[in-house]
Formats: structure tokens, C-alpha cells, sequence
């Protein structure tokens, strides 16, 4: 455990030889006196995973959200005085909007308030010394350890608190990390409020104590590209505020953005009203149901991201990383209102109260609407376009022409693992320096994308990844799915239609697919669907596939449609 400070004139090495001949330092947090592990020790990982075994033997586990670990505490510096409240902390009882902030101060645990500082000159002296040492202050006129412990607590070997005291958030969720490693879970969910680089690679990520505002809802958007920055992808903002009250305006236009965080959760403050997506009227649950089935609709397509990175790259970045020689994209309006989820999709929000209109940038290429496959954009130059965008709606996203996203139907999901192996392929066309149009893209496909040490196996240590190729020439569609590598783990998919953005209008109709598949054919009936924007082709049943796929389609022919499926790479 993390020691109280030495003496103001001990030296590190005295300090060291000493360290554990000293009391533990004491801090508050949530459940009252707490005491820090010291990560540093070389026994430290042993201890906190026997700790971790004896509690899972209590309540089994498969994922930690480990918080407070900057490290926090509701003291300044260090509190060996402070005595635990004789009440235990009361259940919230008023969830409405009359819990005024006057009902608050009264029912605040009596922990909370934090432990006046020692008014003795010597610990003046000392914290003033210590902050000497700083090249600024951090906390301006506050003392440097304002809701933290000393910064001079010593750990093993006489190291200062001062030293590892960023690293504290790591090192914890690297010995959380190695704990579900020993206990056979290979890719765990580990969510960790303090961070450092290189979390990224074992652990998630959200931005903490945000405040119940449209200021911070805009501000969620540059702070989480900061974080994809900083190699932690997955992360998330409390979506409609967490300190004070949310109201439905608010949560509604929070929803729309929340749903493509790629960690998304509605987190509430013990003393603010009542948040839950039911909880605030028609507005926000209508907001809600339309953007959390996009949500489980992309989700698929959101692991395939992750998958494709392989622990590198960014996923919800700003739109300048595509288009990096357009200046328009660095204006304040732009790069922090707007934000890309890949390369592939461009979501335009509105983040501020009392306006529905957004005024929309789009950059010099092709773009479509994801929705209905509208171009606002034929790639020309760039576009800025008026938005309305409803409090109830979907928020505005836009697909580049280029690319093919897999989506699922979100009907009746309502876990995550409710989602199946059949997709809808949303195909958006460009056209390409020899006159043909064409679009690409990846899916994901191991045999259970829920089964993390599966996925271990297929994904992350092989291949599990699909690549998807499409190219229209004249009245000729090819689409090739196929795995990337030779040694590709493909599990079983099927592909129940394809939506193409981009083509010319053409007739409805219906016909027969010829599928050759080792030599032997089947019919499928396929329906050719003309509708404003875009023109869809189901298949029935759909094609089920687990080695690729290889189709030829004569879109102005409602006789025959003509696919081959191949043994290209088995399982």
C-alpha cells in the first residue's frame, strides 16, 4: 500500500529503507477510509488478483469498471483523523423533478464533504514547499492536493507519489488486465477512469464527470478524438450529462450523438433528477428507440473496425483525417461539430439548444445519405448544406461514395448477442477512372463475435475479416465477398439484399439468382426494388455463404440473375 509522507528533509534513499515502518496513508472514497495498492511493488499484481479471485468466489464477474483512480479521495492530501459516519449512506427516494437542490444538500452522505485540511503552519510550510518543486500549479489557487493524496506519498523503494501519479490508472488496469488473462478471459471489459498511454491496448476509456449542458455535449466531440488520439478508441461521454439536471432537450440531441460513441451509456449524478431514456417524455424516447436501433444496426460494422485495426488507428475521428488538405475542415465549427466513424460514415449533429437547422460541411467527394441514399454531395467540390434536424430524428449521417457498410436489422434486439449472422449491404457507388462505378469494404465474421476468446483466436491472432468488392459496368453488377487471406477464419453468413446508392433509375422487377456452388446450382428469387434514390435487390431465402461469394448481376434484366459461389477459402 501507498505510505504517508517521510519527513520533509528525509532523502529518498532513507526514505526507502524506512517506507514500510510507516502507517499506510488514508484516504476517503465511496465506501469511507481507503487505502491505495502501490502499484509499484513487485507484489503488487499477485495481490490485487487473489483479491479479485476471492471476490469473484462472491459475486462472479467477467467484466471490472474500476473508477477513482487517479488516485481520488475526498480529503486533501491524506486523512488519518477522519472517523466513519455512525448512518449508512440512504437510497435515492425522489426521482422527479422536484429533488430541488435544496432536498440535495440534505440528503448528501455524510462522507461526502471533504476532510478540512490541518490548519497546523508546519503542513502550510510543507504543501507550499511541495508545490515549489512544480514548473506551474495545475490547480491555479488550489492546493496541488486538492482531492487527491499527498503527491508525496511514498511507495517502494522510496519512489514519491509525485513520479508514478499519472501512471496510477495504468498500472491498475494492466494488473486488472493480467488477472482475467490468469483466469482464461482473454479479451476482458475493463473501464478505467484514469488513463495513460498505452491503456488503449488493455482497457476503455470514458471521459468522466461531464456536466448536464450543450457546452459539454460539443465538447464531448474533440475530447473523444483526443482519446482515439491517444490510442484509447473505445471510449465514450455520460450521454445526457452527469453532474446536475438533464432536461429532454438536451438528452434527445445528447442521444443522437451518444448512440455512435463507441462506448455509449446514459451515467446519472446520485443527486440529479432522473434520466433514464424513459424517464423525460415522448421527445427523448422517441430520440432514443430511432438512434439506438442505428446503433445495434452498426454494431457489427463497429467491431469490424476495431478488428481492422488491430489495436492501432482511430474510430471516431475527425473528419480532416480523411480530407486533410481541406482548411475548411480546421474552422472551430467544423472540425469539433463534426466527426467521421472511420473512413467510411460522416455524422453532421446539431449540439446546440433551440435550433433544429445545421449548417453542414461536406468535403470534395461523393456523399450520400446513409438513410435513403440522397447524394449531398456528387463529389464536384465542396458543399455546405442546410440540415433541420428534428428533435425525434436519427441524427444525420452520411455515407462516402466509395464504400459498402454491412448493417443488420435492429428489430426486436435487445442485447447484443440478440443480433444474427444475416446482413443488408448498403453500397455506395463511385465512379472510377475507367468508367465503371465501384465500392469496397470489410466485414467481420468469426464464428461468435460475442465469444472474446474465440475472437482472440480468429480475429486477432488470425484473420476473421471479409473483404467486400463491388463494381458496376454498363448493365453489369459484380460483387465479390471473400476472405482476405488464405488461412482466413470465415464463419457462415448471409446476405439477404444489397442497397446500391449512385445508379441510374431503373424498372422494378423480379427473377430468378442461378448460384453454382461447387459445381452444383441453385435458384434464388431475387427482387429488384426501384426506390427514389436507390435500388435494392432481395434475395429469398438469402444466400447463405461460409467460403465467399462471387456475383454477376444484369440489373436491367428481370429474367435471371446470375451468381457463382466458389469454394474460395474454407474454414
Amino acid at each position: 500500500m501507498i505510505r504517508r509522507p517521510p519527513r520533509s528533509t528525509q532523502s529518498r534513499s532513507s526514505a526507502a529503507s524506512d517506507v514500510y515502518k510507516r502507517q499506510v496513508l488514508t484516504a476517503i472514497v465511496w465506501p469511507g477510509l481507503t487505502h491505495f495498492v502501490d502499484w509499484t511493488h513487485p507484489n503488487a499484481t499477485k495481490y490485487w488478483s487473489d483479491m479479485l479471485t476471492a471476490l469473484h468466489m462472491i459475486l462472479p464477474f467477467d467484466g471490472l469498471w474500476i473508477d477513482m483512480n487517479e488516485p481520488s479521495s475526498f480529503c486533501d492530501g491524506e486523512c488519518p483523523d477522519w472517523k466513519p459516519p455512525r448512518k449508512h449512506r440512504k437510497h435515492k427516494k425522489n426521482h422527479t423533478k422536484n429533488h430541488s437542490k435544496k432536498n440535495k444538500s440534505k440528503n448528501k452522505p455524510e462522507h461526502c464533504p471533504a476532510v478540512p485540511k490541518k490548519e497546523n503552519e508546519d503542513n502550510k510550510k510543507e504543501e507550499s514547499q511541495f508545490s515549489k518543486e512544480m514548473p506551474y500549479v495545475p490547480l491555479g489557487l488550489e492546493e496541488i492536493n486538492t482531492k487527491t493524496i499527498s503527491l508525496d506519498a511514498v511507495h517502494y523503494d522510496g519512489w514519491r507519489e509525485l513520479e508514478w501519479h499519472s501512471l496510477f490508472g495504468l498500472m491498475q488496469t494492466a494488473a486488472t488486465h493480467s488477472y482475467f488473462q490468469t483466469a482464461g478471459n482473454r479479451q476482458p471489459f475493463i473501464l478505467s477512469r484514469s488513463t495513460a498511454f498505452g491503456t488503449g491496448r488493455i482497457g476503455f476509456h470514458w471521459t468522466g464527470d461531464n456536466g448536464s449542458s450543450f457546452k459539454w455535449l460539443r465538447v464531448s466531440i474533440p475530447h473523444l478524438f483526443s482519446l482515439n488520439f491517444f490510442g484509447i478508441p473505445f471510449v465514450g461521454a455520460d450521454i445526457c450529462g452527469f453532474i446536475g439536471d438533464t432536461d429532454p432537450q438536451l438528452c434527445a440531441r445528447w442521444i443522437q450523438i451518444g448512440a455512435l460513441y463507441p462506448f455509449a451509456r446514459n451515467h446519472n449524478d446520485w443527486y440529479a433528477i432522473s434520466q433514464e431514456l424513459y424517464a423525460l417524455g415522448d421527445t427523448v424516447l422517441e430520440a432514443s428507440r430511432a438512434n439506438l436501433r442505428l446503433r445495434y444496426s452498426l454494431l457489427k460494422h463497429y467491431y469490424t473496425l476495431f478488428l481492422k485495426g488491430r489495436g492501432t488507428g482511430t474510430i471516431f475521428r475527425p473528419v480532416f483525417f480523411s480530407f486533410p488538405d481541406d482548411e475548411i475542415l480546421y474552422v472551430d465549427s467544423v472540425l469539433n461539430e463534426q466527426f467521421m466513424i472511420g473512413e467510411e460514415l460522416m455524422a453532421t449533429p446539431a449540439v446546440y439548444r433551440n435550433t433544429s437547422l445545421v449548417i453542414a460541411y461536406f468535403p470534395e467527394d461523393r456523399w450520400y445519405s446513409f438513410y435513403d441514399g440522397s447524394v449531398w454531395n456528387n463529389g464536384a467540390r465542396s458543399r455546405l448544406k442546410r440540415l433541420s434536424v428534428p428533435l425525434e430524428a436519427k441524427v444525420p449521417l452520411f455515407l462516402r461514395g466509395g464504400y459498402i457498410i454491412p448493417k443488420q436489422s435492429a428489430s426486436k434486439v435487445r442485447r447484443i448477442d440478440d443480433l444474427n449472422d444475416c446482413f443488408k449491404l448498403v453500397v455506395a457507388l463511385k465512379p472510377n477512372n475507367d468508367k465503371t462505378l465501384g465500392a469496397q469494404g470489410v466485414l467481420a465474421a468469426p464464428a461468435d463475435i460475442f465469444d472474446e476468446n474465440l475472437v482472440t483466436n480468429d480475429c486477432v491472432e488470425g484473420d476473421c475479416l471479409l473483404s467486400i468488392v463491388a463494381k458496376v459496368s454498363g448493365d453489369n453488377l459484380t460483387l465479390k465477398v471473400v476472405g482476405r487471406t488464405v488461412n482466413s477464419h470465415i464463419s457462415p453468413i448471409q446476405i439477404i439484399s444489397l442497397r446500391l446508392y449512385g445508379l441510374p433509375k431503373l424498372p422494378s422487377g423480379a427473377g430468378d439468382a442461378l448460384v453454382e456452388r461447387d459445381g452444383k446450382q441453385e435458384k434464388f428469387k431475387t427482387m429488384i426494388t426501384r426506390f427514389p434514390h436507390y435500388v435494392k435487390l432481395r434475395f429469398e431465402p438469402p444466400i447463405s455463404t461460409c467460403s465467399g461469394i462471387s456475383m454477376n448481376v444484369t440489373l436491367n434484366s428481370v429474367s435471371y440473375t446470375h451468381l457463382t459461389l466458389p469454394t474460395i477459402y474454407s474454414v
